[in-house]
This record gives C-alpha cells, structure tokens and sequence, in this order.
C-alpha cells in the first residue's frame, strides 16, 4: 500500500493528488528505473484509469518519465549537471588583470578554467577578494550565499577552514596548485614540483655539474611548493650520486641578498651550477653574479622555475621548468563537474608532470 493514499473528500482534484503522489515516488528512484505501469497504478490507488493516464502523460511531458515502445515506462536519465553547474573560483585578484596579463602565473590557471567551463557550458563564478577583508569569512560568506554547485579553491589562507565549509554545506570542492591534509587525493589537481626540479638538475649533470648550489626559500619559511622544490633538489643529487656539501643551499632572504649571495659563493667556491627556485629568484641571482663579473653561463650555469613570460626574453634566456597551469585548470574544471553529477573522479590526470625549457643559462661546464 502508498504510504500516501488518496483523499476523495478533498476538493483536490484526484489527478492532482495523484501527480504529487508520484512526483513523491519518483524523487526515489534511480535514472532509468522502471516506472509503475498505469494498470499497477489503477490498483494501487484504486482509481480510473483516465485518471492515472493523465497523470503519466503529464509526466511524460514534463520529461520526468520516458515511454519505450514494447517495453514499458521509465524514470528518464537525469540531464548531466554540467551546462547548468556554478562554479565558484576565488581569485586573489579581479578577473580582468589576469586577462590582461597583470598576473601570469595564476592567470593560467584561470585561462585554462575558464576554458573547460566555456567548452563544456559551465556557469564560472569569478569572485575577487578585496583588500583588506578577512579572506576566511569573506570567502565563507560568499560560498554560503552565491548558492554555488561546487567550488575551485586556490592556496588560500586558512584554506583548511574554507574546506570545512565546503564540507558541512556539502559543496563539492577541488583544489588547485596546492596540496591538503583535508580533501581526498582525487579532489586535488597539482603539478609534480620534485620532477621539474629533477628534470633540471639531471639536465645539468648532463652537462658536466657536479657542484651544484640551490637558492630559495628554506623549509622553515616556504610554502608546500617551495618545500618540494627543495626536497626534490635533494633528492635529485642523491639519485646523481651527487652530495650536498655544507652551505650548498642558499635560503633566500630579500634582506641583503646580495650579501648572502656573494657569502654563498665563498664559501662554495667550486660551485658551477645554481638552481634558484623560481624565475623572479634565478634573473635576481644573474643581475649579481654579472654584477661582480662572474659571466653566466661562460663560469656558472643558473636555472629557475615557472617559466614566466619574461625568462625567455631575459639576457640569457633562462634555463626553466615551465608548469602546465592552463592544464590544470581544464582538469579541475572536469574533476569538480565529475563530483558534481556523483561521479567518482579519480586520480587520472590529478598530478601534471613539467618540462624543462632548455635556453642559454645553462651550458656545459668544459664548452668554455
């Protein structure tokens, strides 16, 4: 019996009645399920069958049910999410100056989300965060009131709160260019910053180095990125049999840099080779060493990370890893929407490999 039965002395419209009835039922079943057939139904509510054919053709209409010819009626297959999902994307920044190239780096990222979301008829909610603003209520109120179907999130701060939120609101999320302790693996998109760093350290040893030095930020003080570059540093020279000699690793500090640098370099004096963690740090380290005439590459080789737009047009043309960002974002677009419709992501594709961008800051160590 219905748990729901029909009430013949409400002025309610039999048919009605009926309709929420199953529109009740229906919220129950699976895509594609079998659907009661009108005669089922005549017997279970005890009632015409004018009235029930109604009911069913409505339905049909509305496209909730399908008929198969010779078969039966069926709960039709739900419409994948994806043409009607929001997304919501917190930008550090307004959308406009990652359009414009302000922000290269991030403006990848968004170049390539925005992209997916296009391609597949997504609906992207680009949301700026104000200057001054606490990012965690700012960014939670925001996930709250834009009713989004799933959210992007970058490294922001206090991202673990902002996950919870997520979490307790049953958003789905992804994040993007970072890794945490609080999402499932499938859930984060990241590129493999210990290969880049390898790939560039192989690359020098290829040409000849053995004494190669490192400049960046220490573990003390570095972002989970900047931390993986140094442990892949590491790791690379152990693979290469290689061995960091006392003081090889620079940590970088804007404070007197100079100083630190010129430091560095007495007390590692055979040094030929110097991997910086990034782009910014590796043209800094150039502009001292041509400084205090040491010529780059004729007497050290110097290599960055990111591949920034303006490592290739740099004098020399800088030695880099570039990090498939773009990619990224198509992957996190494609991951969330997965979520979004119930599906299981999975890990294929979450961790993007890097290249190494061979220019002339590097060079082999017995060409000059």
């Amino acid at each position: 019996m219905p748990e729901v039965v029909l009430d013949r002395s409400s002025p309610v419209p039999l048919y009605f009645q009926l309709l929420e009835i199953m529109k009740r039922d229906l919220s129950l079943l699976k895509n594609g399920a079998r659907f009661s057939t009108e005669r089922e139904l005549v017997e279970l509510y005890d009632i015409s069958r004018v009235t029930v054919a109604k009911a069913v053709n409505q339905l049909v209409n509305e496209g909730v049910l399908v008929r198969v010819q010779g078969k039966g009626t069926y709960v039709r297959e739900k419409a994948d999410k994806t043409a009607i999902s929001n997304i919501l994307f917190f930008t550090p920044s307004p959308l406009h100056e990652y359009i414009s190239g302000g922000n290269p780096l991030v403006g990848d990222l968004v170049r390539g989300v925005m992209e997916e979301a296009e391609k597949i008829g997504a609906n992207m909610l680009f949301v700026s965060i104000p200057q001054g603003v606490t990012e965690t209520e700012y960014c939670t109120a925001k996930i709250i009131d834009m009713q989004a179907d799933g959210v992007i999130f970058l490294a922001l701060q206090n991202l673990a709160k902002l996950i919870v939120t997520a979490k307790r609101r049953s958003i789905p999320s992804v994040l993007l260019n970072v890794k945490t302790a609080g999402l499932e693996q499938e859930q984060q998109i990241f590129t493999l910053e210990t290969v880049g760093i390898k790939k560039v350290v192989d690359y020098l040893v290829s040409l000849g180095h053995s004494r190669i030095g490192y400049v960046g930020p220490g573990v003390a003080t570095g972002s989970l990125p900047q931390v993986d570059r140094l442990a892949g540093y590491h790791k690379a020279l152990s693979d290469n049999g290689l061995q960091v000699e006392g003081g090889a690793v620079l940590d970088w500090n804007v404070n007197h840099p100079k100083i630190k640098l010129l430091e560095f370099l007495r007390k590692n004096d055979k040094t030929t080779a110097i991997v910086a963690q990034n782009d910014e740090i590796a043209c800094e380290v150039i502009r001292m060493l041509q400084g205090i005439g040491k010529n780059v590459p004729r007497q050290i080789s110097v290599t960055g990370f990111d591949n920034a737009p303006y490592a290739e047009k740099f004098d020399p043309g800088l030695t880099t890893v570039a990090m498939p960002r773009a990619e990224m974002g198509r992957v996190a677009v494609r991951k969330l929407l997965a979520i979004i419709n119930g599906k299981n992501p999975g890990l294929a594709g979450n961790q993007l490999e890097p290249e190494l961008i061979i220019r002339h800051s590097a060079a082999r160590l017995a060409a000059f």
